[in-house]
């Protein structure tokens, strides 16, 4: 892929991702402006909730039918299914806000991902950080049901599906995270060795420079050798024109 593919494919998955995020935070906004109400509700009236307003905050709690709900009141009582519908509400609260967090967070992840370095100190925690919370966000609300089911007797998952969507989150980023650490790994080694052939270099370099200087040395020696060995061929060829005209004058004498 050339630079402009990754950069399309960037916004393209960045607008989904935004788009999935804001979701999200809408959902998670319902459900806690929900779940008020019906704490709300519950402290004005106790058990004494309209019956419409049960209705209509069960269907959209648990999405159970009014028969359902009468039903479910006869067996366990109004009291208990209110604070029922109010830890779920809580629950899944909860669980949209985490969902919220990690896809804020795999925004981050994604522009890494796309557009930087993956292998990075600063990825590495990201992905921790969403490690963390996927699993907070996968139990949760099953967590939360549990212990409704065990203090109120009202088992949510008759009329829901509590699910542990999350896990595969979980799992996903799980395996990023060798993938990151083995990433790096190498990139570490890989470091290593440009440091180390760098280091090569600089001491071929630094051999050459002191080669180069022994050569100038060498060079300059030389040229006083040579200019020594010139300085004493004139001085004895000289000697020797001064010593035959010596010999000439003596001769002619």
């Amino acid at each position: 892929m050339n630079d402009k593919d990754i950069k399309n494919a960037y916004l393209f998955g960045n607008v989904l991702l935004n788009i999935l995020k804001w979701l999200i935070l809408l959902l998670m906004v319902i459900s806690i402006g929900f779940t008020l109400s019906l704490i709300v509700f519950a402290i004005i009236y106790g058990v004494n909730v309209p019956r419409e307003l049960l209705d209509v905050m069960a269907g959209l709690f648990i999405n159970v039918s009014s028969e359902q709900v009468n039903e479910i009141m006869m067996t366990h009582g109004m009291g208990n299914l209110i604070v029922t519908l109010i830890g779920y509400g809580i629950a899944k609260s909860l669980t949209r806000l985490m969902l919220f967090i990690l896809a804020d967070r795999g925004i981050v992840l994604y522009k890494s991902i796309t557009l930087g370095d993956l292998f990075t100190k600063k990825s590495n925690r990201i992905v921790d950080e969403m490690m963390g919370v996927s699993f907070l966000a996968t139990f949760t609300t099953p967590i939360i049901v549990l212990l409704m089911n065990l203090s109120f007797k009202i088992d949510i998952n008759d009329y829901v599906n509590v699910g542990y969507g999350c896990i595969i989150i979980f799992m996903s980023l799980f395996i990023l995270r060798i993938i990151l650490n083995r990433g790096i790994d190498v990139e570490r080694e890989l470091n290593k060795y440009d440091k180390d052939l760098n280091n090569y270099k600089a001491d071929i370099d630094e051999l050459k420079i002191q080669s180069i200087k022994r050569d100038a040395e060498l060079k300059k020696l030389k040229s006083i050798v040579k200019e020594q060995e010139e300085k004493k061929v004139k001085k004895e060829t000289k000697k020797k024109t001064t010593t035959k005209k010596t010999v000439k004058k003596t001769t002619k004498k």
